[in-house]
């Protein structure tokens, strides 16, 4: 039986900082080119199966079935979403109580159209940071890899939440497709070590994407 999200405080914090996110990948829209009429898109990450991971829903924080890995294609979510997303945790832990956490987040952007631009995609970044630094003022936000004009890799370290005891440290991967998505890596550290950086930076830079 999966027991119920337990921390409300938590719970509010996480989808009020989702909110908060999709509305500057709303805005993140405005600022360029148009490139032409969106059609639909895929994006893929291979979270490594060394963590076994269980997956929830990101705002309802329901377990969802994961049995095989086409269960993390975001598609599989449905277009009937404004928000999709999903977080990952090692199966012997929980929501409350995690040594890692992998996101995903997509904000579905059916029939309209895109713009990319690079000023665009450091805006995303820099909003994202701006909002985490509200309830962390000594957090530090780094752009590790400007990719290209809709990809971008950054890390936010030193984040401080009152209602966990430890700091906590993110790296996140940023792409402006049909589809903007986001997805983050966080551990409870002051800081992201050098492996564990380029661990995931070659994770998120091998993801797939197809569009059609």
């Amino acid at each position: 039986m999966i027991k119920p999200y337990k921390d409300n405080l938590i719970l509010c914090r996480n989808i009020h900082l989702v909110k908060k996110v999709a509305l500057l990948l709303i805005l993140s829209f405005n600022i360029s080119t148009v490139i032409g009429q969106l059609g639909k898109d895929n994006f893929y990450i291979s979270w490594p199966t060394e963590y076994s991971w269980k997956k929830y829903d990101l705002n309802t924080h329901i377990e969802l079935p994961s049995p095989n890995e086409d269960s993390f294609r975001y598609w599989s979510l449905g277009s009937d979403k404004v928000i999709g997303g999903f977080e990952l945790i090692p199966k012997n832990e929980t929501l409350n109580n995690w040594t890692i956490k992998g996101t995903m987040l997509r904000r579905v952007t059916y029939d309209r159209k895109a713009i990319y631009s690079d000023a665009n995609i450091n805006l995303v970044a820099k909003g994202i940071f701006a909002v985490e630094k509200k309830t962390s003022p000594n957090a530090k936000f780094v752009v590790l890899d400007q990719i290209s004009e809709r990809e971008v890799l950054f890390k936010i370290e030193n984040l401080q939440y009152k209602d966990t005891p430890s700091p906590q440290s993110k790296l996140y991967y940023i792409l402006l497709g049909t589809h903007p998505y986001i997805a983050s890596v966080a551990i409870k550290e002051s800081h992201l070590s050098n492996d564990f950086t380029a661990k995931w930076t070659k994770i998120f830079k091998s993801r797939n994407y197809s569009f059609y």
